[in-house]
């Protein structure tokens, strides 16, 4: 029993260390919350019954985030975080990689989900927003742009996604490129600076946009040529406007050459392939063969 005024003192100190100090761990250690909203674009299953999610998102970019618990069947985040829907999260900041809280789904885009085609092009504009951009640096054009895409490609009629996904695809990888800060010169030459005339000209992946027939030949002897249909093209795509850039009339070659100078342009600023461009190809020949 304690007795005595050093008895009380230490008494005191044992009522504060017992009580007190396991509060300020507790609120030392909480974890600071945060809401945001993104499109999920990729998924990785780790340990027993977590996920690490790839996310792109309107107030924070690009965030990883581990789902603890999101595989096991009666989650409650289970199916709030499928591949390319958009979701309203909310996340506790964590030392290395912040842990998801809750989601919940606001479009699920299930045209998307349930035509193999719209998927695998999808997959492929997913890739490349995740492989071009870095964690954590804000960037509305690019999450406008993915979220706009999607919605434009869910209610897209199946009778037109040979003629419009192309397109559609070359208007993501155009504008994707702009707001990272590569948007090709297609007015003036991009060596000389002279304005482009109605001609033959040249797009030089190595410059940064079109190129003059002169500076081409001295500057760029590999660089594409291109027609005046096909600048037209690329300047409307350029447009950011979407139903603009998609009402542009053009033939199948055109839109061919169109493709191949999106697609290398893009190439040749990343470096490198894209896995995904295999798992197109393979659609679109079981499609061929299937008819």
């Amino acid at each position: 029993m304690f007795c005595g005024g050093a008895s009380l003192i230490w008494l005191n100190m044992y009522l504060r260390i017992r009580y007190f100090v396991p509060i300020i761990l507790k609120a030392k250690n909480a974890m600071a919350t945060y809401k945001t909203k993104g499109i999920i674009l990729r998924r990785t299953n780790v340990s027993e019954a977590d996920r690490l999610v790839t996310v792109f998102t309107d107030t924070e970019g690009k965030i990883k985030i581990r789902a603890k618990g999101v595989r096991w069947l009666f989650s409650r985040n289970r199916g709030h975080l499928e591949l390319f829907s958009y979701s309203d999260l909310v996340m506790a900041e964590g030392r290395e990689t912040d842990v998801l809280v809750s989601a919940y789904t606001i479009e699920i885009f299930k045209s998307i989900r349930n035509d193999l085609k719209k998927t695998a092009a999808v997959y492929y504009l997913a890739e490349i927003c995740d492989k071009m951009t870095v964690e954590k640096e804000k960037n509305e054009r690019i999450f406008n742009l993915f979220l706009d895409t999607l919605r434009f490609l869910d209610i897209l009629s199946p009778s037109l996604l040979s003629s419009v996904v192309p397109l559609l695809t070359s208007f993501f990888e155009l504008n994707l490129l702009s707001a990272l800060g590569f948007r090709p010169e297609l007015s003036l030459c991009v060596h000389c600076r002279k304005k482009l005339q109605p001609i033959a000209n040249f797009f030089s992946y190595k410059l940064g946009g079109v190129i003059c027939p002169s500076c081409s030949l001295r500057y760029d002897p590999k660089s594409l040529k291109i027609d005046p249909s096909t600048l037209k093209a690329l300047r409307v795509l350029l447009s950011y406007n979407l139903e603009i850039a998609l009402k542009v009339k053009i033939d199948e070659r055109h839109r061919q050459i169109v493709k191949k100078i999106s697609e290398g342009y893009l190439r040749y600023i990343a470096e490198r392939e894209f896995k995904s461009k295999k798992f197109i190809l393979s659609v679109n020949k079981k499609q061929s063969s299937g008819n």
